[in-house]
């Protein structure tokens, strides 16, 4: 005996019913499922390189801790130096006072100052062409 009687409507559903599943599973397992665990372990190279990159930075930190601190307290050294060279809401309109006053002195001076005219300068020096004809 057979274990497979095509004439029996019972087997013959099941057998069919075995085949259309083989038919879907395959190609599911050939395209989609495939491609996802390609896109998994890439994920999870990724995550195995971003743990080792972390575990590297925590050492390089434990190591450089002192020195990292060292450069902020120098950093916040100079910033503030920096601050102290800001001047105040008070000291601006003095500093305007003062910028404008020295600019009217100047221009005073300016005003003042005789400039030699052109006329006597030229003829007070004689140029190498003239002085040899």
């Amino acid at each position: 005996m057979a274990w497979y009687n095509p004439t029996d409507p019972t087997q013959r559903n099941w057998m069919l019913g075995g085949l259309v599943c083989l038919i879907v599973i395959v190609p599911f397992r050939m395209y989609v499922l495939d491609d996802m665990q390609v896109e998994n372990e890439q994920t999870l190279e990724h995550v195995e390189r971003l743990e080792a990159l972390n575990s590297r930075a925590r050492v390089l930190a434990q190591r450089g801790e002192g020195e990292l601190e060292e450069r902020m307290a120098l950093y916040e050294r100079h910033v503030a130096k920096l601050e102290e060279l800001i001047p105040g809401r008070e000291e601006i309109a003095a500093l305007l006072d003062d910028i404008n006053n020295r600019a009217r002195s100047r221009s005073a001076w300016r005003s003042t100052a005789s400039l030699p005219s052109r006329r006597s300068h030229r003829s007070s020096t004689r140029s190498p062409r003239t002085a040899c004809r």
